[in-house]
């Protein structure tokens, strides 16, 4: 019980990595405005995380790759819609290389890549 006019200590703030030490916090690189052409282009090697937005109105198609191939299809793969506010990431693409095409000839992607711990 705290006696009356008593003045309750508080916590210090949360600063966000100032109590993990250095090693693990895992190092990230965004990509703002990545440009895309109609042709696949690979966006994330095999082994990283990533999260991928839209900033424009151009649908993106995007598709994994176990190889470090391009799809064959350019059908292949899931459309992203930039009006839909959707996104895409490492748990809902699995594993392997990420490829992506913008719909309608030119487009651009947000991404944001880092190493998982």
């Amino acid at each position: 019980m705290t006696p009356a006019g008593a003045v309750t200590p508080r916590p210090p703030p949360f600063i966000a990595g100032a109590h993990a030490p250095a090693a693990e916090v895992p190092a990230m690189a965004t990509q703002p405005n990545t440009a895309l052409t109609s042709a696949w282009s690979l966006l994330v090697t095999s082994g990283l995380e990533f999260t991928l937005t839209l900033p424009g109105a151009t649908p993106v198609r995007v598709c994994a790759q176990d190889a470090a191939v391009a799809p064959v299809s350019l059908d292949d793969g899931h459309t992203l819609m930039a009006d839909s506010r959707e996104a895409w990431n490492r748990a809902l693409a699995g594993p392997g290389y990420i490829y992506a095409r913008a719909l309608n000839g030119a487009g651009q992607v947000e991404l944001t890549t880092w190493t998982p711990s």
